[in-house]
């Protein structure tokens, strides 16, 4: 739950109002659920590309104290890889930003 909570609270924190957000999930063919987060807001600051999932990391430092602690994204990988899986996150081809959550059925 907590995974989910972050990673939804994490489209709704950074993305402009009425950005639409969609949740789809799936099964794969080496029997793992996929569940993937996509929205048509802004997408990824590519300056944290490769540190998003770092303890701290804000994409824009002029946000006021208590807005964002740059932890969501930090806990999601860290739960996500106690439980055997995989969190990714990137722009979309279009506009946006997917992420994309793995994890073993078992």
């Amino acid at each position: 739950a907590q995974i989910f909570s972050n990673l939804l609270s994490n489209a709704a924190q950074h993305t402009p109002a009425g950005t639409k957000v969609q949740v789809s999930a799936g099964f794969t063919a080496d029997r793992h659920v996929q569940v993937q987060v996509a929205d048509n807001g802004p997408g990824i600051d590519e300056r944290i590309t490769d540190t998003l999932f770092d303890r701290f990391v804000r994409a824009d430092s002029a946000r006021q104290p208590g807005e964002s602690s740059g932890l969501g994204l930090a806990i999601v990988k860290t739960l996500t890889e106690a439980l055997g899986g995989s969190v990714t996150g990137e722009n979309r081809a279009t506009s946006g930003a997917i992420f994309t959550l793995t994890l073993p059925l078992s």
